[in-house]
């Protein structure tokens, strides 16, 4: 998050750039690219989270002298706006510094870009181009089909230890076990299992609701929030990989289950376990079909996780 919060300082004006630049831990090369980004001016009040593809298009651009005041425009905004841009971008800038420099020879690999044009007796702006054309976007092509945002990432995101993934609001936070007599085992199985969701104890949760049938009073419910307790049995890092990939693929199967009628938060919580399981176009497809425009919103942020 400390790059992320000196990138934020760097898009304003006020500060000598080139110190700050310095002292963030960005490449140098990148200075043309952050004063362009200082002295863009929104073009619109939209902001909305880039995905890779987008933010790899916008550096290969620039590195290609052909970047547009639109795309510095929907960067800048997206960098200031939102925190998973900025910490993909983050990434990707250094992934793509990285290559860039694997792209130089040996004996060239520390020089500047300077350094490099003045050993060449200087490029004009077309041969730059055409040096661009000749590593950037092979690189581009070996980032988007070999170095795709970490697994990891999207679990950096997700900490259900101390807060669930979606709270369930009603007399079962109340403690209403103890207040209101039960009128059945199956009310039993029910509660004694939510209240130990909401206290992220996932484990405990899914022992006791294993003993409910999943059909009728509280079916649907359960196999709703079984789901978000594998889920959140996953996130918590605690299971091995190979433990992991189980609790994923139960949640995907308890969230299929739900039918045709799930509803936009359902469906959130499936695209969620998708890309969990690395199933990215299914993930996808789930996502953009949420109409629900609070439910959109959080799903948004999941976009720049699907590859």
């Amino acid at each position: 998050m400390y790059m992320v919060t000196q990138l934020r300082k760097i898009l304003e004006f006020g500060e000598d750039l080139e110190s700050m630049v310095r002292e963030a831990g960005f490449p140098a090369r990148y200075m043309p690219f952050f004063r362009k980004l200082r002295e863009t001016q929104g073009l619109s009040r939209e902001c909305r989270p880039l995905n890779l593809k987008e933010l790899d298009d916008i550096l290969i651009a620039y590195w290609a002298g052909r970047s547009t005041a639109e795309q510095l425009s929907l960067l800048k905004a997206a960098l200031e706006g939102d925190d998973s841009t900025a910490r993909l971008f983050v990434k990707r800038l250094m992934d793509h510094e990285e290559h860039i420099g694997a792209g130089i020879s040996a004996n060239e690999k520390g020089l500047s870009l300077d350094a490099l044009n003045k050993r060449g007796g200087g490029l004009n702006a077309s041969s730059y181009k055409k040096w661009a054309a000749v590593w950037i976007f092979p690189i581009a092509a070996t980032i988007l089909t070999v170095l795709l945002w970490p697994k990891h990432s999207i679990y950096d995101k997700l900490n259900f230890d101390r807060e669930p993934p979606l709270a369930f609001q009603t007399d079962v936070q109340r403690n209403l076990l103890e207040s209101t007599p039960l009128s059945s085992p199956v009310d039993s199985f029910f509660i004694n299992g939510m209240k130990a969701y909401l206290a992220c104890d996932y484990k405990q949760a899914l022992d006791i609701w294993a003993g409910h049938p999943l059909r009728g009073k509280h079916g649907r419910l359960i196999r709703l929030y079984s789901a978000l307790s594998y889920i959140g049995l996953a996130a918590s890092g605690e299971s091995g990989e190979k433990q992991n990939e189980k609790n994923i693929a139960r949640a995907i199967s308890l969230l299929r289950g739900l039918g045709p009628d799930i509803s936009d938060t359902e469906r959130y919580f499936y695209a969620l376990a998708l890309i969990l399981a690395e199933r990215d176009g299914e993930a996808r497809e789930q996502l953009r079909r949420i109409s629900d425009p609070d439910v959109q919103a959080r799903a948004e942020k999941l976009l720049p996780y699907v590859n």
